[in-house]
């Protein structure tokens, strides 16, 4: 059922943290003029065909790797993979991001993983590095915030690699420091606070 503006508000107000309520009805995150990330003047947005989870249940089952964590690099200091044809073309992009993990919620069991360790994930968006400078991205994924804290879901590869799937409805910023995140709650308002009031409290 398709939630009305008014109702979805009173919803928010009851169930929503005072600092994302905030955010939600207007407030600025108070370092969004720091961030290098509206400064860049071209970016490109590629749509693709990705499994779209709606729901938390199926999300958390189809993940296999479900953690707390953050990550203290800047963008300048991941990884930014991006491969060309001889053509000039682009063949395939991600971004590979370092995680410090705080709390592992689900995980392979051949996969020793654990509070404390460093875990490397491949995020959906990079930066060229031929002609004009500009910014990729898939499906409008907007990258992990540094230093904020978020739930993960994460998807293995065919290459053996993890990556946050269900693009942005793949990552849920759980202490109000990336505002980005809150295109996730309007778009998917019932995920979001179920993800929130479960994973939240993990400590």
């Amino acid at each position: 059922m398709r939630i009305r503006k008014q109702k979805r508000n009173t919803l928010y107000s009851t169930l929503l943290p005072l600092w994302l309520l905030a955010l939600l009805l207007g407030g600025s995150h108070p370092h969004a003029s720091d961030d290098k990330r509206n400064t860049i003047p071209d970016t490109v947005s590629i749509d693709s065909q990705y499994a779209v989870y709606w729901e938390l249940a199926p999300l958390e089952e189809a993940a296999d790797i479900i953690v707390i964590a953050h990550t203290s690099q800047s963008i300048c200091e991941r990884n930014n993979i991006i491969r060309y044809w001889d053509t000039g073309g682009i063949e395939y992009f991600y971004t590979e991001t370092k995680l410090a993990v705080e709390k592992v919620v689900k995980a392979p069991s051949d996969l020793a993983l654990k509070e404390g360790d460093s875990f490397d994930v491949l995020e959906t968006f990079a930066y060229t590095t031929m002609g004009p400078r500009q910014k990729l991205r898939m499906d409008d994924y907007i990258e992990l915030r540094q230093n904020s804290r978020y739930a993960l879901f994460l998807k293995r590869n065919t290459s053996g690699q993890y990556y946050i799937m269900n693009r942005n409805e793949g990552k849920f910023n759980l202490d109000g420091t990336d505002a980005d995140d809150l295109a996730t709650i309007n778009m998917f308002p019932t995920l979001w606070l179920n993800v929130y009031d479960k994973y939240a409290k993990l400590q």
